[in-house]
């Protein structure tokens, strides 16, 4: 039996109500990364790529206004993700096929908490190294390219923002074409 089949299963029973998907995501990420299993099985569970679209769906619901706990749940979501990162790139190229880079950058420049931003433009970062991180529109490319330009002037991003510069350039077709022609 899949690892993460009965945590979707779970997950999606539970997704209308937010504080509680949160709550057994994070009570679960917690728990894996406790363990001291091979978390190699999990990069070949079936259930994987269900499974990570779920675990980011906290990302989905941001806003300008979020509190707290929700930009706290975001970045434990964010620890579990970068350790699983080095130890299988399936983890890597799911996470980057799933999460909307445009909205979710938008979204996160717009937050004024430091350490949220930097948390979430460094996990955009870890995201754009991977050749399924593709940005799909034009729209979506000029939106990226906007925020990318904001956070060049901004310290604790700048560096950030140039490896996801760099790397959207290399991977993705319809950036570097935006960029070029821009």
């Amino acid at each position: 039996m899949s690892s993460f089949a009965s945590i979707c299963k779970t997950l999606e029973s539970n997704l209308e109500n937010g504080t509680s998907f949160d709550k057994i995501l994070i009570d679960f990420l917690l728990l894996i990364t406790a363990e001291k299993v091979d978390i190699c099985k999990y990069a070949r569970d079936p259930y994987l790529h269900q499974f990570t679209n779920l675990a980011l769906q906290p990302f989905l619901r941001l806003n300008a206004h979020s509190g707290r706990q929700a930009r706290t749940n975001i970045l434990e979501i964010i620890r579990f993700f970068n350790q699983m990162f080095l130890i299988h790139p399936a983890f890597l190229d799911c996470a980057a096929t799933i999460l909307p880079v445009d909205s979710v950058l938008q979204t996160t420049l717009l937050i004024d908490d430091n350490e949220f931003r930097r948390g979430v433009v460094g996990f955009i970062a870890n995201l754009a190294t991977s050749p399924t991180c593709i940005v799909t529109t034009s729209a979506a490319s000029k939106l990226i390219s906007e925020c990318l330009l904001s956070m060049f002037t901004i310290p604790v991003l700048s560096g950030y923002a140039i490896v996801i510069f760099a790397g959207l350039i290399r991977f993705s077709p319809i950036f570097a074409t935006t960029i070029k022609s821009s």
